[in-house]
Parts: structure tokens; C-alpha cells; sequence
């Protein structure tokens, strides 16, 4: 009696270890994952130290002389071992990692590219699906610290462009005129009170499920000439108006001449959020940092993207910053990227920037001399070397 007493409570245990196993779900995966660095805790890692502490445990009842209750032990055992086995297996045939990487291989692959538009320049992160499993519904979130000496905070106070600001930018600056007067920089997010970037969300180049916002109103203007050009017909050519009269599109060109304006408003009927996506297995998808412009030898300005993506090719839609943020040379900012979906492994995907006008100005440089390897070396600095992100409460 007493020996299936012992046999009943040691196959408990091995069920409610099992049940344990079986039992975490992401909350409770995210929250071993957040000390790994501690505990280096995997799935792998908790069979292994299952099956060790099973045989020792086999061991001890051996030499205990309980010999006749072994059997059905260890046939107890096999099964939650199978179980747990399977269950493992299960877990990476649906689950797919992400990884950052341009697809180049070596070294010089940081996973970052730069477009060079005129006057900015566009940071973004290529990421990778390198499972078999499609991860739907990814988002990436950013958290923006500064660092100015041996001081690091969250709050963006010092390094905030506000809006109070721009009219002498522009006076100071001139090649930045446009980007200051667009409604993208004049409408950036972050609160010029308390302004802070924690946990907010990226866009994407490529996003699914775009969430449409209306915005009707009537910042954006259009000149006279571009109206002209869009009409696309040479002067001798006629045009039927409702089947009652022909006009030549010179007539309507001259019209345009009499009565319009030099400029006309042109208005936005809405816009969108482009922070969700889905990446295929093998498939790589360009997440949007930041825009950086080079204002002077002393100084960059720095433009994180928000959810509202970025301005495409003849995209009338708002589409603001999160912030616009002034770098000297005395300043860093450090970016923490977290990207996650659904089917994707834990832990998320997580990389730092660590960005300063050195390494802009190394960036720079590199585009401007048109060397492909000292670019990929220069955006490969961008990342945090050798320092690790402190999260502290704020």
C-alpha cells in the first residue's frame, strides 16, 4: 500500500509538470523570455532538465530497493516525455522566427538600409520570416532615450525642434524650407509639454490591414503650371464636353491662364494608419525608422516615423512625424526596436540604435562618395556596439 502510495504521488507530480509545461501561454512565455538573460530558461532547456531530473530520480528509487514499483514509473515517464516531445514539436512547426537582415550574408549584413531622398535621408530595417510559418498581424514598437554625457532620460525636452522654433530654422537653414513647412514635420505627434516616444508604434513600407482615418481639410496647395501639366493633351487637340460642345485643349489651358489662381488648395480627404503587417515564410518586409537631414557641420535633425507611415511617391495623405529632434555633437539617442506577430517565437525580435552625429556624419559621407561597403559599414555602426538597454522605470 504504501508502495502505490509513492507510485500514485510520483505520477502526480510528473502530470502536474506536464500540466506546468502545457500551461504557458504567451503571457507567461514573454515573461520567462524577459529573463533569459538570467535564467536562460527555452523549451528545450525545461525537457532537458525534465529528462535529468527524471533519471536521477529513477536512479534514487533503484537504490532505494523500490524496484517493484519502476515499472510503471518509467512507462509514466516515456508517456509525458512523448507528450512533451510532441508538444515541443508542435511549437516550432507554428512559430517562425524573425530576423534582421538584408539577405547579403557576412559581417557588413546589420540588416539596415539608407534611401537618400532630397533633402533627407530614410532609415529602415529589412526583416526576415526565416521559418515556415506566415507571422501575421506583426507590429514594431519604439522607445527613444537621450543620452548627453553620463545622463540618459526618456524625456525629449532638450533635443525637441518646437514648432516655435521652425521660422528661424528656416531663416538659418534654408534647404530645409519645404520639409519644415510640410504639414508631415509641423504636425509631428510628440507632446511638446511632455514629450516622449516609449512604445510607440512603426510603420511599415508594406502594410496589410491599413486602418483609413478621415482628414478633410485644405493645407496642401497646388500651382497653376502642375494643373496644366496634368491635363494631358497638346494644344490642337479637341475635347467633347458632354456631347454639346468641342473646345481645344489650348481654350482650356488659356481659361486656366484667366481665372485661376496661382496656386489652389488641394484637399486630403483622409489618411491612414500602416503599422500592421504580415511576412511570408522567406520574405522580407522594410520597417520605417526615422528620417535624418544634415543641417549644418554641427548639427543633424532626426525625424522618427509614427504609424502613419511614410510619404510615398505623389502621396497626398498626411502622414507626420512622431517627433523632430535635434542631434549636436555632444548628443545620442538610443532607439529600442521591438518587432512581434502572431507565430512569431519568443522572444521578440529586439535591436538598439544608437545614433550620434559621428555616425551620421560617417553615413553621410558614405553616400556622398557612392562606396557600397564603407555604406554597410557605416549603417552597421548605427547599431549599439558592446552596450546593453537598461530599462528603467520612469
Amino acid at each position: 500500500m504504501v508502495l502505490e502510495t509513492y507510485a500514485l504521488f510520483v505520477v502526480f507530480v510528473i502530470v502536474s509538470v506536464r500540466h506546468l509545461f502545457l500551461g504557458i501561454d504567451c503571457s507567461v512565455m514573454s515573461r520567462l523570455d524577459k529573463s533569459r538573460d538570467l535564467w536562460r530558461i527555452s523549451p528545450e532547456h525545461l525537457l532537458i532538465i525534465f529528462i535529468i531530473a527524471l533519471i536521477i530520480a529513477i536512479i534514487l528509487l533503484y537504490l532505494t530497493h523500490f524496484q517493484p514499483v519502476l515499472g510503471p514509473i518509467i512507462g509514466a515517464l516515456i508517456s509525458v516525455i512523448a507528450v512533451l516531445s510532441n508538444d515541443l514539436a508542435k511549437y516550432y512547426s507554428s512559430t517562425s522566427t524573425l530576423r534582421l537582415s538584408l539577405g547579403i550574408g557576412g559581417e557588413n549584413d546589420s540588416g539596415l538600409d539608407v534611401e537618400v531622398f532630397n533633402p533627407t535621408r530614410r532609415v529602415s530595417a529589412m526583416i526576415i520570416n526565416d521559418g515556415n510559418t506566415i507571422i501575421r498581424d506583426v507590429k514594431a514598437s519604439l522607445t527613444i532615450k537621450v543620452k548627453k554625457g553620463n545622463e540618459e532620460k526618456y524625456h525629449l525636452g532638450d533635443v525637441l525642434l518646437r514648432r516655435a522654433q521652425f521660422d528661424d530654422y528656416k531663416k538659418k537653414y534654408s534647404s530645409i524650407e519645404n520639409l519644415l513647412n510640410s504639414y508631415n514635420c509641423q504636425n509631428y505627434l510628440v507632446n511638446e509639454i511632455n514629450p516622449h516616444v516609449i512604445g510607440e508604434t512603426l510603420p511599415w513600407a508594406l502594410p496589410e490591414k491599413i486602418i483609413p482615418r478621415p482628414a478633410v481639410y485644405f493645407p496642401r496647395r497646388i500651382r497653376r503650371e502642375r494643373i496644366k501639366e496634368l491635363i494631358a493633351c497638346k494644344d490642337e487637340d479637341k475635347i467633347n464636353l458632354f456631347n454639346l460642345l468641342e473646345i481645344t485643349c489650348k481654350s482650356i489651358k488659356e481659361v486656366l491662364d484667366k481665372w485661376l489662381s496661382d496656386e489652389l488648395p488641394m484637399p486630403w480627404f483622409f489618411t491612414d494608419y500602416q503599422h500592421i503587417t504580415s511576412i511570408s515564410p522567406g520574405q522580407r518586409n522594410r520597417l520605417l525608422i526615422f528620417d535624418y537631414v544634415k543641417l549644418s557641420e554641427d548639427e543633424y535633425l532626426v525625424m522618427p516615423y509614427s504609424e502613419y507611415g511614410g510619404e510615398g511617391i505623389s502621396d497626398p495623405s498626411l502622414r507626420p512625424y512622431r517627433a523632430c529632434l535635434r542631434i549636436t555633437k555632444d548628443t545620442e539617442l538610443m532607439l529600442e526596436v521591438t518587432v512581434h506577430g502572431e507565430g512569431s517565437r519568443n522572444p521578440p525580435l529586439k535591436f538598439n540604435l544608437c545614433i550620434d552625429f559621428d555616425k551620421l556624419n560617417q553615413l553621410e559621407k558614405a553616400i556622398q562618395c557612392g562606396d557600397y561597403d564603407q555604406l554597410l559599414q557605416a549603417l552597421n555602426k548605427l547599431k549599439c556596439q558592446g552596450q546593453k538597454w537598461v530599462m528603467k522605470p520612469l
